[in-house]
């Protein structure tokens, strides 16, 4: 067998990927024709909240299309391809990087490897189910929050200047977030922040008192940008017939239900490990793990409960963490001196 999985699985990622994309495109292209004019709204300020207040990926994509020559649909599978293709190597990255499987066996990493595929595919089979532009592209900047705040990512070099540049990171990611999707970057940021007060706040990239400066800031500004929208640059949209809460909705009407017990089973298994057996590996991905609670809250309270894709930027960053878990949870493949009684 071979001794390192990495290429294989790099191959087989990169055509999961692309193979997700090309659908996505097709999707991107029956919209454009059933409607020419589907994403120019946002561009002319007359959409309705809160499709109005996201508007750093349809802005993006339009500058594309008239300085680039290319339809919108073709912008908008470009830069899905761009976000998917830097999560999905990255991510991959933080879990060859963990402890866990670096110490595996080769039979647990090819395990791992292939567990990594077909989770983030699983996830990826809900990509036009309510399929909206900002989707991947909130993935990708999660996942590069998640890896700056990650020392298997984000620290390069134990230095003043990597720390001071990787804080400025953080907060410059966190505000292109809030032009996409405010609300995953807040709710992201608040529970680094909250982690951070714990004594897992030694665990970031980032020394306890900086991870506590940068991560409020970062919730902040996330903050500050979706005010900036709502009552300075947009005052005038509003919801239309679409009211703000659902959770009355939610609750009553039971076929919403279907999709989001579907979606969630793979991340509810991963928070339940984690409390279960007290699985504190990684002070970043348990940051993420906590905004994810978090916005679930908030994504019941305020969004479509059956719109699942809102949820994915955290269920496609803890790809890794539900690896390592479940790579843990075969006790044949751990080897002598990482066990799965450690994690019990």
């Amino acid at each position: 067998m071979q001794a390192n999985p990495r290429k294989t699985t790099l191959t087989l990622l990169m055509a999961t990927l692309c193979g997700a994309v090309y659908l996505d495109y097709w999707e991107y292209s029956r919209s454009f024709y059933s409607t020419p004019g589907i994403w120019l709204d946002v561009i002319s300020g007359t959409a309705d909240a809160p499709a109005q207040y996201r508007v750093g990926v349809i802005r993006a994509a339009y500058w594309m299309s008239q300085h680039l020559h290319m339809g919108m649909r073709h912008a908008f599978t470009l830069l899905d391809f761009i976000s998917i293709a830097v999560s999905g190597i990255l991510l991959y990255g933080l879990l060859e990087r963990s402890d866990f499987y670096r110490n595996a066996t080769v039979a647990a990493k090819w395990f791992g490897s292939a567990a990594f595929i077909v989770l983030l595919q699983y996830y990826l089979a809900w990509l036009l189910w309510y399929q909206r532009p900002e989707t991947l592209p909130s993935t990708m900047l999660v996942v590069l929050m998640l890896w700056l705040w990650s020392r298997k990512g984000g620290q390069l070099k134990p230095n003043a200047a990597a720390l001071w540049l990787t804080a400025i990171a953080i907060i410059f990611v966190s505000g292109l977030q809030g032009l996409v999707r405010a609300d995953v970057s807040f709710m992201l940021n608040l529970g680094i922040f909250f982690l951070c007060l714990s004594p897992l706040g030694n665990g970031f990239s980032l020394p306890k008192s900086v991870a506590i400066l940068t991560s409020l800031a970062a919730t902040v500004l996330a903050g500050a940008v979706q005010i900036y929208m709502m009552k300075v640059v947009y005052p005038h949209a509003t919801y239309g017939t679409t009211p703000p809460f659902q959770l009355v909705r939610n609750i009553i009407e039971l076929r919403r239900w279907t999709p989001f017990l579907l979606f969630v089973v793979p991340y509810v298994w991963t928070a339940w490990q984690v409390a279960k057996r007290k699985f504190f590996k990684d002070a970043a991905e348990m940051g993420v793990l906590v905004g994810s609670v978090m916005y679930l809250a908030i994504w019941i309270s305020a969004g479509m409960i059956d719109e699942v894709r809102i949820f994915m930027p955290y269920t496609i960053a803890l790809v890794p963490l539900a690896v390592q878990i479940a790579m843990m949870r075969l006790e044949p493949f751990a080897n002598s001196n990482q066990t799965v009684a450690e994690f019990d």
